[in-house]
């Protein structure tokens, strides 16, 4: 048995032996610091995040997680204030799980100054949502927390959100946006009457490679909106299986590398109703049928109102027989001032498009038609017909 005192001398020892080790490894106080230090920036720089399913969503797509959303949601922007400056602080995200389908039943609408979604690639599956006869139903809305200016509301995450609707036959819409200066990247929305609206404080807003399919419309500008329609982008887009590509009555939009294919009418519909200007820059359009109606439409009372199409390729996959009305149709109802609405085509190919109406400017691909037919110009472009020649189509051009 030891005696006391050697087990005295054993122990101070150890305890000698801890405090060598701590003093001679000071990497371990400062690796320790290092690591509680980032911890507690990192918790502070990152906005506040909330789990769907922290609030008893299944998205297993059988259950309704309808109500467990929209509380998300609005727990998400309680904290949330916009500042005399328009500034907005205390923003949030909500988390969708990864890669898994939430079966919602009612619309749903979110403050995109204040809450974003992270998505992680999963679905909000709206098809068994209702839209009563008579009655617009929009499945997402994205308002402004401060409608009085946009600029600010652009804070929030908006990527990889995949929609689906309870069909294209329905007056239902994927994605209504109300707010201003915002960023959507990669939606994928199908199975809407409308895929994207845009709405009331709609400005200076972006969509970066959408994918919008089967629906009725794929982007919709109404006109009429308040304070809304200023510099509307869309880039790397694809819009198909669809009856119309973009109905723009309000805005100003610039399309840019984006896809229409397969559509079963016009590509472009611009200001027939309203007013709107859009250029394209390097779009590609290819039908896989025939189209009753023009490729592109236009019908506005001054030269405010345009198209303008720049590179690309419109073509069409059917060789049967007329694949197109025209080209474009430039009809105005009434002139309210100038020459009305124009369009113009430079470096553009066309490819296989036989014209069924006559024309009253321009023949075979360039077919225009319409009571200002002379306002539309095409030059520097090619017509596949024949194996082609570069640069062998032009319209109008010494008539302007």
């Amino acid at each position: 048995m030891r005696s006391p005192s050697a087990a005295l001398r054993a122990a101070c020892r150890l305890l000698l032996i801890v405090i060598l080790g701590l003093v001679f490894d000071p990497l371990f106080y400062i690796r320790r610091a290092t690591a509680a230090e980032q911890l507690e920036t990192a918790s502070k720089a990152a906005p506040a995040r909330f789990s769907v399913t922290d609030y008893g969503a299944k998205c297993d797509d059988q259950s309704d997680d309808s109500v467990a959303i929209e509380t998300a949601f609005r727990t998400a922007a309680s904290n949330c204030r916009v500042l005399d400056d328009q500034a907005v602080v205390n923003q949030a995200a909500v988390s969708l799980p990864n890669a898994q389908t939430c079966k919602v039943n009612v619309p749903l609408s979110i403050v995109g100054s204040c809450v974003g979604i992270e998505s992680n690639g999963a679905t909000l599956d709206f098809r068994s949502m209702p839209v009563p006869q008579g009655r617009v139903v929009a499945a997402l809305t994205v308002n402004s927390a401060h409608p009085a200016s946009p600029y600010g509301d652009n804070v929030t995450v908006w990527d990889g959100l995949h929609l689906m609707g309870p069909g294209k036959a329905t007056h239902s819409i994927g994605l209504l946006v109300k707010t201003g200066q915002a960023v959507f990247q990669r939606f994928n929305v199908h199975g809407f009457g409308v895929g994207i609206e845009l709405g009331d404080y709609a400005f200076i807003d972006s969509f970066t490679h959408p994918t919008i399919w089967n629906v009725g419309t794929g982007m919709y500008c109404p006109p009429g909106q308040v304070d809304a329609g200023e510099n509307i982008t869309v880039e790397q887009g694809a819009i198909f299986n669809s009856d119309v590509g973009i109905d723009n009555q309000g805005c100003g939009m610039t399309i840019s590398g984006t896809s229409f294919d397969g559509l079963g009418g016009s590509a472009i519909v611009d200001a027939t109703e309203g007013g709107g200007d859009l250029r394209c820059f390097n779009c590609y359009i290819e039908y896989f049928g025939p189209i009753s109606v023009p490729i592109f439409q236009l019908g506005a009372c001054n030269a405010w109102e345009f198209i303008d199409f720049q590179g690309g390729q419109i073509r069409s996959d059917y060789t049967k027989g007329a694949n197109m009305k025209a080209l474009i149709s430039n009809n105005p109802k009434t002139l309210c001032g100038g020459t009305g609405s124009w369009a113009y085509f430079n470096d553009v190919f066309f490819g296989n498009l036989n014209p069924s109406a006559k024309c009253d400017a321009g023949i075979g691909p360039v077919c225009i038609v319409g009571s200002n037919a002379a306002r539309v110009r095409v030059e520097r472009s090619t017509s596949g017909a024949g194996g082609g020649d570069m640069w062998n189509v032009e319209v109008g051009r010494q008539k302007w």
